[in-house]
């Protein structure tokens, strides 16, 4: 029997129950389990253990014994959690099982790389059967990570992350550099730890890293597994690993584009937004594939939107929805933004397409965008004569759009007028009154309507203008 089933490890072991399938866990129950996009991914999740448990093992040149004790299943992590997978030992109805865990969420939205993500766990997973729970345990953390990081090709990830957490801080290029100098001295931290093993198999070879781990596993203690697999000593070892750390850093700094995208905002800032706008599109032209091009596209848009160049806006929204869909940070409010740009633009049958995905693929979104949104959901069906089935958006847009309610309760009065309801169109102006008394609305919606009063008094059809200034 191997260490990882070892009768003294297997106590701790928590008991779950689990309906497997292809090593593929079904009894999962959660907020996902029936939405339409989940059954597809989870028929193809059996093929995909299955290849990534294979890299899993050629990559760290272990083999495991029983592959069919690795399952996968799925769970609900709370909102406030970073975790998108994790893997522990556990005892089932099948016996003593490896046991990764892969958010729902993060899979069902696509955020995660759920091959690689599947490769770090087994890493986890191969090395913990081969030496026994409380060994593999044993190893410090940043040594078992930084293995796994390296394993599952995650770095160019963990790099570019420090890159996207700068911008988000609005930091410069200079205090990135500073933070990453900090970096070099922690231990714990998933880059710099995977780091060391893409230095040693760049400059020793993959087989020296595969060397290494079989040394740890052979319980070597862990200085000397380095310093055998190298031929250097640790400090020199360390000091060459800050200098390969540096020069991966800059790499991937300055093919991300981050000063330029940084003197972009800035120059906005200062009030030259056609200015700030030449920098985007110059970064987007010269670096396509760039960690902000899809930021760079976005922050494009939302600048030729505040210029009401509502065709070029809906462009560079376009872009950002259908060629950057793994950048979900960017996709509910982008795709909320190209459908409010083709409203303005008069394309309300592209705007109620966009619409509809953005209703059912953001079920996510916050409650504010969600607002607006059926805000600009009720004004294009208003603008294609859809009376009634405008009047639902509308109304709830009133309650629940921050940014529209204003207008929606105008044009909920209006749909209401349109489709012969009188007095609900009378209760919605009432509202608008209460709340915008002093509303230019609220005298163009008197004048609509006692114009209808005039026009059914004698009996005639004339057509109501509409005076929105849209």
């Amino acid at each position: 029997m191997d260490g990882f089933f070892s009768e003294s490890d297997r106590k701790s072991y928590p008991v779950v129950h689990l309906d497997i399938e292809a090593g593929v866990d079904r009894s999962y129950r959660g907020t996902y389990a029936h939405d339409p996009r989940f059954r597809p991914l989870v028929r193809s999740l059996s093929s995909l253990r299955v290849r990534a448990l294979r890299s899993a093992q050629d990559r760290i040149g272990l083999e495991c014994y029983e592959p069919e004790r690795f399952v996968v299943r799925f769970k609900d992590y709370p909102r406030c959690s970073h975790f998108g997978a994790s893997s522990r030992p556990v005892r089932a109805e099948a016996g003593d099982l490896h046991l990764v865990t892969l958010s729902a969420e993060q899979f069902v939205m696509g955020v995660m790389n759920v091959h690689d993500s599947l490769v770090h766990e087994f890493i986890h997973c191969v090395m913990r059967e081969k030496m026994g729970d409380r060994p593999y345990l044993a190893i410090p953390k940043w040594i078992r990570e930084g293995i796994a990081v390296w394993g599952a090709g995650q770095l160019s990830e963990l790099s570019r992350n420090v890159i996207a957490d700068a911008f988000l801080a609005n930091r410069d290029v200079l205090s990135v550099r500073r933070e990453f100098e900090r970096l070099l001295d922690k231990r714990g931290n998933y880059l710099m730890d995977a780091l060391l093993f893409e230095y040693i198999e760049v400059n020793h070879g993959e087989d020296s890293v595969r060397f290494l781990i079989s040394e740890i596993v052979a319980g070597v203690e862990f200085i000397e597994a380095f310093e055998r697999a190298t031929g250097l000593k640790w400090h020199e070892l360390m000091f060459r690993r800050d200098q390969f750390a540096r020069m991966h850093f800059e790499g991937i700094l300055v093919a991300s584009g981050l000063g330029e995208f940084q003197a972009a905002r800035r120059l906005h800032r200062l009030g030259s937004s056609e200015a700030a706008m030449e920098r985007l599109y110059a970064l987007v032209q010269r670096r396509p594939d760039s960690l902000l091009t899809p930021k760079a596209w976005y922050w494009i848009g939302k600048w030729e939107a505040g210029q009401r160049r509502y065709d070029l806006a809906a462009e560079a929204f376009a872009t950002v929805v259908y060629f950057f869909s793994d950048h979900l940070g960017l996709q509910d409010d982008s795709r909320y933004r190209l459908a409010e740009c083709y409203s303005r633009l008069n394309r309300h049958h592209l705007a109620l397409e966009e619409l509809n995905r953005f209703f059912e693929e953001n079920p996510s979104a916050s409650n504010e965008l969600r607002g607006d949104a059926r805000f600009f959901a009720g004004y294009s069906y208003f603008r294609l004569g859809n009376y009634q089935t405008a009047v639902p958006f509308l109304r709830l847009a009133t309650r629940t759009s921050p940014n529209h309610d204003h207008e929606a309760y105008y044009y909920l009065s209006l749909a209401h007028l349109f489709a012969g309801e009188i007095f609900n169109s009378r209760l919605a102006m009432a509202e608008l009154a209460y709340r915008y008394p002093c509303s230019e609305r609220l005298d163009q919606l008197r004048a609509q309507i006692d114009r209808h009063r005039r026009v059914d008094k004698a009996g005639g059809s004339e057509t109501l203008a509409l005076h929105d200034g849209r």
